[in-house]
Order: structure tokens, then C-alpha cells, then sequence
């Protein structure tokens, strides 16, 4: 069964660096964001057996949607300095185990994984994205999924995206635009959350046929918004729709997954005084 994963670089490091602290080598180096990395991609590759297999970092956003709104992800922090730390350390090790890793210039993780998932499923058997991401429901559908980055490895799917949002996967980049997403800093309607948004849509099935209708609809404070709002809606939708025909530079045999070689890998948990897991890999199990 050929299955590719695709795991969001910038997201779980953030989850691993907030959520393991206290973490560094006896000379100080932090490695709490790569513990917390490593531990879960090898949960997934346990759980999944993959036979593809890409670690994918954002590159920064592309001109477009800082042209569309300039203040998209201004309010965003910059990155502490303990986890930038850890980033080059952490390529390294991807490097010695043999997992392939992209980065383009000026484009977001979510736009290289959306572009590899939408090629992936006429290949693959299935497609899992590891991300928290809401921006990603959009590529959900039969062969696409995403799996949680926190707790244990729950599958997201169709059904799932329908019970969060209350729409269906196809209508989530309206149900974004109306509702906005404080993530990226893009701001929605006017008193339209997700629950008004998911009935509207549910109702009218997009935002373009809720136009259309809308001089029907009745009077109320939701129709005095969206009136005024026509025009952030349409920049939402363009602000929201991952570009998914983005060239990545590479073939499907770059992205194969390949067992590790203890003697690459060992000295880089060793550096990273990783006790267990360099003994996991020294001593391991036949259960």
C-alpha cells in the first residue's frame, strides 16, 4: 500500500518547543522542540508504515497575500530564540536519517503540502497531513486526511471536518472567508461566526449563490454585514485557497521513506543526549 505523509515542520516544532520545557543537552543546547519532533514522526511512522514520507518547512509567505493584506500574520511573535536553535540541528539529523525535507523560498508550508496532497492522491493510496492547520480541511476528501499533532494519532477526516465546522470540506474556503481565521490574522464578518456561517452556507451551499440571493434574504443585523462585507469576502477567499499547482523539485522516488542507519543516526542522539532513543535503536524490539 503506498500511503504518503506529509508533516508540517513549523507547526509541531512549536508544539514540541510549548509543550516538553526544560529540555537541553549538559553544555545547554535546547532540545526540547526536537525531542518532541523526533518522538512524533516516529509515532506516526510506526503507526503508518509509510512509503513516503516528507518533513516540509515554511518558507515565508508569498507576495500575494501580503498584497491582498498587508497585515496577514503581523500579529504573529517572532520565533524564540531557544527553539531557533534548534532548527539547523534538527535539519541535520533529517539529513543523517535519510527523510527527505523542502523548503521554498516565499511560499508557506500549507501552499507545498496542499500542492504535493492534491498531486499525491492520484498516486497514492492515501495521503495523511500532519498539521493543525484549519486551512488544510479544504484538501480533505476519501484519499486525503490529516492526523493530530498533539495527543495521540486521530485520524481527521470528511465526517470530522463536518462535525468541527459543520460544513463539508468543498465549502471550507468560503466558511473561512466569512468566519476569518485570528491564525493568520485575516478578519471575517461582522458578527458571523462559525455556526451562522456553517447555516448560511448549508443553506445557500457558497458564498457566490448567498449573493445572488441575497437581496431575499430577511432583515436582520447578519444581512447589514454581509452587504458591507462583499468585497473582504472575495479578498478572504483569495486570501484562504491554497495554491496547490506549486512545483516542488522533486519526484515521488525523492520522497520514498528509507530505513535508518544506526550509524548516521547515533552520534546525532548522542549529540542530542537522547538516551532512550539512541538505545531504541541500538537494542530494538522484536514486539
Amino acid at each position: 500500500m503506498k500511503q504518503l505523509i506529509l508533516i508540517d515542520a513549523l507547526a509541531l516544532l512549536y508544539r514540541s518547543f510549548y509543550g516538553i520545557r526544560d529540555l537541553s543537552t549538559k553544555s545547554g543546547q535546547p532540545t526540547n522542540a526536537i525531542y518532541g519532533f523526533l518522538r512524533k514522526i516516529n509515532e506516526i511512522k510506526a503507526a503508518y508504515s509509510p512509503s513516503h514520507f516528507v518533513v516540509v518547512f515554511d518558507g515565508g509567505s508569498p507576495d500575494f497575500r501580503k498584497e491582498l493584506l498587508p497585515e496577514y500574520k503581523s500579529q504573529r511573535k517572532p520565533m524564540p530564540d531557544e527553539l531557533r536553535l534548534q532548527i539547523e540541528p534538527l535539519i541535520e539529523y533529517l539529513d543523517a536519517a535519510d527523510i527527505c525535507h523542502i523548503k521554498i523560498d516565499r511560499q508557506e508550508a500549507d501552499d507545498v503540502m496542499a500542492s504535493l496532497a492534491v498531486r499525491g492522491q492520484d498516486y497514492f493510496d492515501a495521503v495523511y497531513i500532519a498539521s493543525g492547520d484549519k486551512d488544510m480541511y479544504q484538501l480533505i476528501n476519501d484519499k486525503v486526511k490529516m492526523l493530530a499533532l498533539s495527543g495521540k494519532i486521530d485520524v481527521f477526516d470528511f465526517d470530522a471536518v463536518v462535525q468541527k465546522t459543520g460544513v463539508e470540506p468543498e465549502q471550507i474556503i468560503d466558511w473561512l472567508a466569512m468566519v476569518g481565521d485570528s491564525a493568520d490574522n485575516i478578519p471575517g464578518v461582522p458578527g458571523v461566526g462559525g455556526k451562522t456561517a456553517a447555516k448560511l452556507l448549508g443553506t445557500y451551499g457558497s458564498i457566490e449563490a448567498l449573493r445572488k440571493k441575497f437581496p431575499d434574504l430577511p432583515d436582520s443585523k447578519v444581512k447589514e454585514s454581509l452587504g458591507k462585507c462583499w468585497e473582504v469576502l472575495e479578498r478572504n477567499v483569495k486570501l484562504v485557497r491554497l495554491d496547490t499547482a506549486l512545483e516542488c523539485g522533486c519526484d515521488w522516488k525523492d520522497l520514498e521513506a528509507r530505513p535508518i542507519n544506526p550509524d548516521k543516526v547515533l552520534p546525532m542522539l548522542d549529540l542530542f543526549e537522547f538516551k532512550s532513543m539512541a538505545k531504541d535503536l541500538r537494542e530494538p524490539t522484536l514486539f
